[in-house]
């Protein structure tokens, strides 16, 4: 008998990956129970395991070769939700059913999860074919489907959340956390303070009273002349502060007369 047999499990793999790759055209029609038994799944993963690879990253491709986006993630949320009809996941239940297969998801399921898994996902099977061939009704099977699926959702999306918040800066640490020496409300009062003095001393007598109207009301009524305030809104006084002014001057400047105003030009004689 052969004691060592680690030179067995590469040739057992690769034999395990073909024939999974294979299950959807050339042993579409071996029993599942048979095509189950000879993939032979690692189904008994610990809640541990699945924690500790979602922490890691799950990665899974389409068969495209494209990763899951997050709208591929978004359709499998609608249907496992029961918001939407298998055919909108369809694309996806191969690829995600062969990672699976290959042990790259590590969710926990039964036997009958994991057949029905097979056969819908890698031999494309319908719920009614499968069924007959389990001896389920197509309801249950759809079902248990849709369950096993909501397994492996749960972990790609905690795989997916679990990047972003790799991907997140990690805040810094406040060491001192101790309060200002002035609260807020003396902040606020000494600011008031500060604004009324302002206040009291732009607007000092000294400062406005520049700005007063020397006229009274006898020449309000005047400029008014009996009629209603225009609808301007202002009204024009005259000033007496100019009069005022004009009045206090010692002389007037009177127009110097041109010189050779009122003469006249003395023409010549003709000889």
């Amino acid at each position: 008998a052969i004691e060592n047999r680690d030179w067995l499990e590469p040739f057992v793999s690769d034999f395990k990956t073909r024939f999974i790759s294979l299950l959807s055209n050339t042993f579409r029609h071996v029993h599942t129970s048979l095509a189950l038994a000879i993939v032979d799944p690692y189904i008994d993963f610990s809640e541990a395991e699945t924690s500790a690879a979602v922490a890691e990253g799950v990665e899974t491709r389409k068969l495209n070769g494209q990763v899951l986006t997050p709208f591929d993630l978004k359709r499998l949320e609608s249907f496992t939700s029961n918001l939407s009809d298998y055919p909108l996941v369809k694309d996806l239940v191969p690829s995600i059913t062969a990672a699976y297969f290959s042990r790259r998801i590590p969710v926990q399921l039964s036997s009958g999860q994991a057949a029905i898994l097979l056969g819908t996902g890698l031999q494309q099977m319908s719920d009614g074919d499968l069924g007959d061939l389990l001896n389920l009704p197509a309801n249950q099977v759809r079902a248990l489907a849709n369950k096993a699926l909501k397994k492996i959702y749960g972990v790609l999306r905690g795989s997916k959340e679990s990047a972003i918040e790799r991907s997140l800066p990690v805040p810094k640490e406040v060491k001192d956390l101790s309060p200002h020496e002035v609260t807020v409300d003396e902040d606020l009062n000494e600011a008031a303070t500060e604004a009324d003095e302002y206040m009291k001393s732009a607007l000092s007598l000294d400062k406005v009273g520049q700005f007063a109207i020397s006229a009274d009301d006898a020449d309000l009524r005047g400029a008014m002349n009996g009629s209603k305030i225009p609808e301007s809104g202002t009204v024009s006084v005259k000033s007496k502060r100019r009069e005022s002014a004009e009045s206090e001057m010692p002389y007037k400047r009177k127009g110097r007369k041109s010189e050779g105003k009122g003469k006249k030009k003395k023409g010549r004689k003709s000889v």
